[in-house]
């Protein structure tokens, strides 16, 4: 059991290794070299090098000290609110990103000379990291601490919290000398890239389906669903072709868990009729929790009565 636990925990700091170098990558190799801004604090330490007569490779405030010192003051909200765990894997996350930010520097340019493919390029990458940084509960901290924060107490993707706050950082370009609408508008494709490839890979994760299991052996299919650790409901049903009594199965479950109850449930009965639908929304133990944003001020007020 305990080797169980350090084997996913080393698991979890892969995984965010590996995203923090994709994030990383995609800003030194697409982004910073071509003069595009985006959001978050890597892209004020980026206006900030910019400003002070940087190019993002040589001279100014070194980006990757800059987003050190920021993320450094913003690891407070972390701990105090997403909690020690959290809090831990940002630290290494930051550390891991300052560290690639430099590592990364000049290493690599992209040879594509259009700029509209270079913002979505990169703003896609660097999507994908920060969504693999999330799936394990990390962060890269800055904004990301915001979209969690705003995400744990209502039900707004991380994607769209990243649109919001990241579109006002970009809108900061107009104050650097030499630049304006143009880097303005890659900045926000980049956003858009990165919040688009972030949503479809944090969302997939939590997709959910609805399995419909009619057959003649339901009472053992679904003692053979609950040992697969699903929850399942039966519900009593008439054939109104056939007249026949029985029960259909209700079955709430991960998409990713679709080919093994599917594939477990035909070799139990290969007559069994089967049907899969996405499912929206799906709140409840197990699943999403119901966010309503008020959800500590009612705690309070019962307390109170």
């Amino acid at each position: 059991m305990k080797q169980s636990k350090i084997l996913k925990t080393l698991f979890e700091y892969f995984v965010i290794t590996l995203g923090i170098a994709m994030y990383t990558f995609a800003w030194q190799a697409f982004m910073i070299p071509k003069g595009f801004f985006s959001g978050g604090v890597t892209g004020i330490a980026t206006v900030l090098n910019f400003a002070t007569g940087g190019d993002g490779v040589t001279g100014g405030i070194p980006i990757f000290a800059t987003y050190l010192v920021l993320n450094i003051l913003l690891l407070g909200i972390g701990f105090f609110v997403l909690g020690t765990k959290f809090g831990f894997k940002t630290i290494y996350a930051i550390l891991m990103a300052s560290l690639f930010l430099k590592l990364f520097e000049g290493v690599w340019i992209s040879p594509i000379q259009e700029d509209f493919l270079n913002a979505l390029i990169g703003g896609a990458i660097s999507g994908a990291g920060i969504a693999l940084t999330f799936l394990v509960g990390g962060s890269t901290g800055g904004t990301d601490i915001v979209a969690l924060v705003i995400r744990k107490y209502f039900n707004i993707t991380e994607g769209k919290v990243y649109m919001v706050v990241e579109l006002l950082i970009i809108s900061s370009i107009i104050l650097i000398p030499g630049k304006g609408l143009q880097e303005m508008v890659y900045g926000y494709l980049t956003i858009i890239a990165f919040s688009t490839a972030l949503d479809y890979i944090m969302m997939g994760s939590r997709s959910t389906i609805q399995i419909l299991i009619f057959s003649k052996r339901a009472d053992e299919i679904a003692d053979m669903v609950l040992g697969m650790g699903r929850g399942v409901t039966a519900v009593p049903s008439v054939g109104w072709y056939s007249k026949q009594e029985g029960k259909v199965l209700i079955v709430i479950a991960k998409k990713n868990q679709m080919p093994e109850i599917t594939r477990a449930v035909k070799e139990m009965d290969e007559h069994v009729f089967i049907s899969v639908c996405s499912a929206t929304g799906v709140f409840g133990q197990g699943f999403e929790e119901v966010k309503t944003g008020v959800k500590k001020i009612w705690k309070k007020a019962d307390k109170k009565s």
